[in-house]
């Protein structure tokens, strides 16, 4: 009897799955056609969908993505208040109606060299610090440069200082959990940005917290696109190190990462978005100008895109680009193309 009734039931649940299926396939496909996004991958997505939807579905589920749409309504929105000194750059104003921070005057920055100078800033701005040290990674390796930073941040948490580290969950997911009890037995604050097991409304796996900021005492910053891996920076960094863009920085703009930081660090933490910081508006107008454009899934639109395209289209004499992957898509490559052909040098 069993038998007979596991033979009835199998096509029926087999024909409910199907059902089911197709109906979440359906809220894909129509979920896709209203997405921003290249017109390549959207088709590419429809036919995997509609052709392979066993495939498909789960694939999308998993990857589809780019932004946090339910996760973005709980994490802080970054917006700091306007500076008094305004900029009629039509970059700064667009950022600016995107919901970016305005500029500030004020701001030091110094780029580092190479991945030695890196290390000696990274290390001198820790050794400075009194209050407070904050860190978001995407890569802390398990590396004699990944070592030598928990050791350093050991070492200052049982000097008093108060210290928040917080790592990607797939970037530094080779880093053994233990190499992190000594940490936190001496007082370091440490969280994950989406675990690669996680709940399932707390984002989708592939989407991570690329960002590399230490804030020391609210003050000052060492940011860029270093993660802390003997790839990218060392004491004696190799022929082979990588060759990177970073900068130690100071002045009114670092409140901007800070708010970064605190959004990223209270939505880890499931923590109520934290009070808006206000800028230092007694800068010296004269000094640098320096305006922050946070990016990633968490942020609405696309402003780094936003900002290259009208950067292209505007410039007049040059345009200087700094990155480790050129892969532009059809927009920027036309805009540069453009460019070029108006005379402006790039």
């Amino acid at each position: 009897m069993s038998s007979a009734l596991l033979g009835l039931e199998s096509p029926l649940l087999l024909h409910l799955a199907s059902i089911i299926g197709v109906l979440l396939a359906l809220v894909l496909v129509s979920r896709i056609l209203r997405s921003p996004r290249e017109p390549a991958a959207t088709i590419a997505w429809l036919a995997l969908i509609v052709f392979l939807p066993i495939i498909g579905v789960p694939l999308y589920l998993a990857f589809g993505e780019r932004k946090l749409d339910a996760a973005l309504r709980r994490k802080a929105v970054i917006a700091l208040p306007e500076h008094a000194g305004k900029h009629p750059h039509p970059v700064h104003s667009l950022l600016v109606s995107l919901g970016m921070p305005a500029s500030t005057t004020g701001n030091r920055v110094d780029f580092h060299a190479d991945g030695r100078v890196a290390w000696q800033a990274l290390f001198s701005l820790l050794e400075t610090a009194r209050r407070r040290i904050d860190i978001a990674i995407f890569i802390l390796a398990d590396d004699e440069v990944g070592k030598a930073l928990l050791a350093c941040l050991k070492q200052r948490a049982e000097q008093g200082v108060s210290v928040r580290l917080l790592l990607d969950g797939v970037g530094s997911f080779p880093l053994p959990k233990s190499r992190l009890r000594p940490l936190s037995d001496a007082g370091v604050e440490i969280a994950w940005f989406i675990p690669v097991i996680h709940r399932p409304l707390r984002g989708k796996t592939n989407l991570r917290n690329h960002r590399k900021i230490v804030i020391v005492d609210d003050t000052k910053a060492w940011t860029g696109g270093r993660n802390i891996a003997r790839e990218y920076l060392g004491p004696d960094c190799p022929s082979d190190c990588w060759t990177d863009l970073s900068f130690t920085q100071q002045g009114p703009s670092v409140a901007s990462y800070r708010a970064i930081f605190e959004a990223d660090w209270c939505f880890a933490n499931d923590r109520p978005a934290p009070d808006a910081i206000v800028l230092d508006d007694t800068a010296d107008a004269t000094e640098g100008r320096v305006q922050v454009v946070p990016s990633g899934p968490d942020i609405a639109d696309d402003p780094i895109y936003a900002a290259l395209l009208t950067a292209s289209y505007e410039a007049r004499q040059r345009l200087i680009a700094v990155t480790p992957y050129y892969i532009p898509d059809h927009g920027i490559q036309e805009a540069l193309r453009l460019a070029a052909l108006r005379g402006i040098e790039i």
